[in-house]
């Protein structure tokens, strides 16, 4: 991403921020729910110890649920956007078993073999999609799992389409490949490809 993109990109998620929590994180819930059940069905409540990395965090609701609902966790939010570590800070008053790290999806800031749980709720698309893969398997224990949604077709999410024209009405072709469409992994055969090729078809949910 050349650095003129990167600041219009960095601009405006951080302009969205204030309304993060209040206009995005609902159309986020259904993908919530589904990654809280995975974890639950993998691991159980938490007798466990894991880590986890979010990417791709937003306002941090995900990894609120999680962690007010398992009990042995430690959780690392990753986001380009800075002004979501504000948000975070407020909704996880009372925790201390987590961290906000500003950083990009195909750059993951952490060393090799780091997590036994990485997750992503519809951020994908918002980066590279071979190098965000490379990346996770990177730092993902070998006996890790990725836990992942991305958008459905747009014409079977119709709560999208006013979001869609908005993005596409304020950064045209600015965007990098991704972020024009936010339904560009909606193809399951090529998305079980991808994941595949970067060493993650046996370890995704």
């Amino acid at each position: 991403m050349n650095n003129i993109i990167y600041d219009q990109s960095l601009n405006y998620w951080n302009s969205i921020a204030g309304h993060y929590e209040s206009q995005i994180e609902p159309l986020h819930k259904p993908s919530f729910d589904y990654i809280v059940n995975k974890v639950h069905n993998i691991y159980g409540k938490g007798d466990k110890p894991i880590t986890i990395l979010d990417l791709a965090c937003g306002g941090g609701e995900l990894s609120y649920q999680l962690i007010k609902s398992y009990k042995n966790v430690n959780i690392v939010m990753v986001d380009f956007a800075d002004d979501y570590e504000t948000i975070i800070n407020k909704k996880m008053t009372g925790y201390t078993n987590y961290k906000f790290i500003k950083g990009s999806l195909d750059a993951i800031p952490f060393n090799d073999n780091q997590f036994d749980l990485v997750i992503c709720s519809n951020g994908l698309m918002y980066a590279d999609l071979d190098d965000t893969l490379s990346e996770v398997r990177r730092v993902m224990k070998d006996s890790g799992r990725f836990i992942f949604s991305v958008w459905d077709k747009i014409d079977n999410c119709d709560f999208l389409k006013p979001v869609h024209h908005m993005i596409n009405k304020m950064f045209a072709s600015k965007f990098p490949f991704g972020f024009i469409d936010m339904t560009s992994l909606s193809n399951s055969d090529e998305m079980v490809e991808a994941l595949e090729d970067n060493g993650l078809g046996n370890v995704c949910n």
